[in-house]
């Protein structure tokens, strides 16, 4: 049986790999994809790397089981937080040709990072977006905004942590180096609420798409944060969405392989703009009836891997 390394810093050592029910549950369908395809999935924390070895990593055949063995490292999917430790990790497991990163980390920096992703992206397709480290570059950039409100978020961060919403006429009195200043789209609604168009990409296919809709009163479409899943007929997803998609992907064919999602939001005249992109699109929250799109889904990424 072939195995790729789970890097995550939500296992634990002790009785049972993970503390929330809910992270157990998912990372279990995501051993059993891989089980089914035959890989074994290894789980373990950056700390057990040691050098292109594992030394201890729990699995699930028929139940959790750990093990304490050093096991060479030959394939790697990153569910870790962006920061400078983790980066550490990463750089140097890449520049070991022996190992392949699921998502190279040049992928994962560009989607981490907010202010590249906004030079990445065509023009006129993403907000308006600036970089600022202070309020007095906040008020300059505040002003070069065509928008009434702005978002003001982490440049590196996700599941909708620390974005907040301002009115230009009352902008906060400090903000925290490395942070966004961004446009603010009004966008379409369903019902009522703001939603965005999430596309789940392995490589260059699409595998399945869903409405992600934000509760009522906020404008945060996370899930996270208690936003709710609609799944959306691939075939229904209109022309220009799938455009933007193909340019997108088209200037990310040198990363492979890739799983990834593009997050789509639409203004009130019908025009998408891109939100973000996403190297680690999470596989939780979805409902019993969308459960055979999540099965699928975690099959059909053992299924692409060329390992």
């Amino acid at each position: 049986m072939k195995q790729i390394v789970f890097l995550t810093s939500q296992v634990r050592w002790g009785s049972k790999p993970f503390i929330k029910k809910m992270t157990e549950n998912t990372f279990r369908l995501f051993a059993e994809a891989g089980n089914s395809n035959n890989v074994q999935v290894a789980f373990t924390s950056p700390s057990m790397i040691e050098k292109d070895h594992v030394a201890r990593f729990w699995f699930y055949q028929s139940g959790w089981k750990i093990k304490k063995e050093k096991r060479k490292v030959q394939v790697v999917y990153s569910y870790l937080s962006y920061n400078e430790k983790n980066k550490k990790i990463l750089r140097s497991l890449e520049k070991n040709k022996s190992i392949k990163l699921i998502n190279p980390f040049p992928l994962m920096a560009l989607c981490y990072d907010k202010a590249k992703l906004s030079k990445f992206i065509d023009k006129g397709q993403h907000p308006q977006t600036f970089l600022v480290h202070s309020s007095k570059e906040l008020i300059v950039a505040a002003k070069k905004i065509s928008s009434a409100m702005v978002v003001i978020k982490p440049r590196f961060g996700l599941r909708g942590e620390g974005v907040e919403l301002y009115n230009k006429k009352n902008l906060p009195k400090r903000v925290l180096r490395n942070s966004i200043v961004q446009e603010f789209i009004e966008l379409k609604k369903i019902k009522g609420r703001s939603y965005d168009l999430r596309l789940m990409m392995i490589n260059s296919r699409l595998d399945h798409a869903y409405y992600r809709i934000a509760p009522k009163g906020s404008f945060k479409a996370n899930c996270s944060l208690g936003a709710t899943k609609k799944i959306v007929d691939i075939e229904k997803i209109p022309g220009e969405a799938w455009e933007i998609a193909a340019k997108i992907d088209k200037k990310l064919e040198v990363f492979s392989p890739r799983i990834y999602s593009i997050d789509l939001i639409r203004d009130k005249l019908g025009k998408y703009y891109v939100l973000e992109l996403e190297s680690m699109p999470g596989f939780y929250h979805y409902t019993g009836a969308q459960s055979k799109f999540r099965k699928n889904y975690l099959n059909n990424i053992f299924k692409s891997l060329d390992i």
